[in-house]
């Protein structure tokens, strides 16, 4: 389900309600405005007192508008809905989506009397219902709406995990004063979600999630993408938290019990989607579920859900592999599961990295999906596979660090993290090249990186050192 969409008349409100069923079998849901028995139960279940009451709250709760403006029959442009125009128009310029208010002047000339001279910049399109039916009018505006949705400006992943507070900014107040729809803030989260991973803020991301989620049960509200997004997010924090190094000996343990209910809880949420997606897809099994570009037009969280479940069930069996509890045969077995789920997470990534907005974030799944691959190749035997997947991780990983550090204003703490990962996966490399001159050139970027943390390190323990000698002086005094 993507937007709620309000659809404002001035006069016929068969033509909105047509509308209203058009826009409903195109994955919007269409609120008419007013009264109307067929508006959707979250937005009829909160009716207000008066008629004013009950159009805020519904204009309040839609993420996009489509408002129709005719003459009534004295000839004159209602002013409730040009009240509803301006509403409106301050909202979405508020929230940064101006270009989500669609303005449809049906039969209604250029007469500068009509309207108050600050609204004519913001007229949309004009229709004329000479020798059409109501249904072509409703077919018009539906085209002309659909059309539009190209025109609305995305989020670039790698921006939101950079920004990633402005996510919890938008689950703390979702639920009284939203200002996006609940299927834009399921494809939020789930960036969300890896920001846990990337500035080990497992605990206090684990926490804010578990009351958004408890919010959104008590209050009955959210859309089967939320749900999803929630829980497969909860999920994950989970193991985020569960697979933090044990600091005495920098490894991760992860027992059978542990790992069959993350397997159990993925695979779950894999399944509620393909049921509900049922005969989109050529399959329903996880591991095997390959989607298509325009599978990705169509539903943007699907297939981002479905392919960060895929590389994420790939750490979780990497996790399992590396606890040591394992017997050759079913490290084996297990490491055969992790190619499955790692070639798939793989295509569906190249596929979502084809959008602009979503390039760089599907390229750092796709670094990790990479890396476990290559270690999933080394275990059953194939030395080749296992080399180029790893070259492959580097490459992508270089590409990614030049990326961040080309970036004005990106946090200081998120370009360390993809050095990092750069610099970790080129030790592997080196083990592996045989090109001097290719491993002089890791070892110096190696060794200036060191130093450089070598001298902040020094400066900031100057500084705690500094706090401590005043601090242990004040005591005795």
């Amino acid at each position: 389900m993507k937007d709620f969409v309000f659809v404002g008349w001035s006069k016929n409100r068969e033509l909105a309600i047509k509308v209203k069923n058009l826009i409903d079998k195109n994955g919007f849901v269409g609120v008419v405005g007013g009264d109307y028995e067929e508006n959707p139960e979250r937005i009829r279940r909160q009716r207000k007192g008066t008629i004013n009451e009950t159009i805020n709250y519904q204009m309040n709760q839609c993420d996009q508008a489509i408002l129709l403006f005719q003459k009534t029959n004295d000839n004159l442009i209602s002013g409730n809905l040009i009240y509803e125009l301006g509403y409106i128009n301050a909202q979405y310029n508020y929230t940064g989506h101006s270009t989500k208010l669609h303005v449809f002047k049906i039969d209604i000339t250029q007469d500068v009397n009509l309207f108050p001279s600050d609204l004519h910049g913001i007229w949309g399109t004009m229709l004329s219902t000479n020798d059409k039916t109501q249904d072509d009018i409703a077919r018009e505006i539906v085209t002309e709406f659909l059309r539009s949705q190209s025109q609305i400006k995305k989020k670039d992943k790698i921006q939101l995990l950079n920004d990633h507070h402005m996510v919890e900014f938008e689950i703390m107040k979702h639920f009284e004063n939203p200002t996006m729809s609940d299927y834009d803030l399921a494809k939020d989260i789930l960036v969300y979600l890896q920001a846990a991973f990337c500035y080990q803020e497992q605990a206090d991301i684990k926490l804010k999630l578990q009351g958004f989620k408890s919010k959104m049960l008590e209050k009955r509200e959210g859309s089967e993408e939320l749900r999803w997004a929630t829980d497969y997010a909860e999920l994950t924090v989970d193991l985020f938290c569960k697979t933090v190094p044990v600091k005495e000996h920098f490894n991760i343990q992860m027992d059978r019990l542990s790992f069959r209910k993350f397997l159990d809880g993925y695979e779950c949420i894999g399944a509620r989607f393909a049921k509900k997606t049922a005969g989109i897809f050529e399959t329903a099994e996880l591991k095997k579920l390959v989607l298509t570009y325009e599978t990705n037009k169509q539903n943007e969280f699907g297939t981002l859900l479905i392919a960060q479940i895929q590389e994420h069930i790939t750490y979780l069996i990497l996790v399992y592999l590396s606890s040591g509890t394992l017997e050759e045969k079913e490290k084996i077995k297990y490491s055969e599961e992790g190619i499955f789920y790692g070639v798939s997470a793989q295509k569906n990534l190249e596929i979502i990295s084809q959008n602009s907005e979503d390039e760089m974030y599907a390229k750092l799944l796709l670094c990790y999906t990479y890396k476990n691959l290559s270690a999933f190749y080394n275990n059953v035997g194939n030395t080749e596979k296992s080399e180029e997947y790893s070259k492959a991780s580097l490459e992508l990983r270089k590409t990614l660090k030049d990326h961040i550090n080309g970036i004005p204003f990106i946090r200081p703490s998120l370009k360390e993290y993809f050095t990092l990962e750069y610099l970790i996966q080129a030790i592997d490399i080196i083990k592996i090249c045989d090109d001097e001159y290719v491993i002089n050139d890791y070892m110096l970027e190696i060794e200036q990186y060191l130093e450089q943390r070598k001298i902040s390190d020094s400066i900031r323990n100057l500084m705690v050192n500094d706090l401590s000698v005043k601090y242990n002086k004040l005591k005795k005094e």
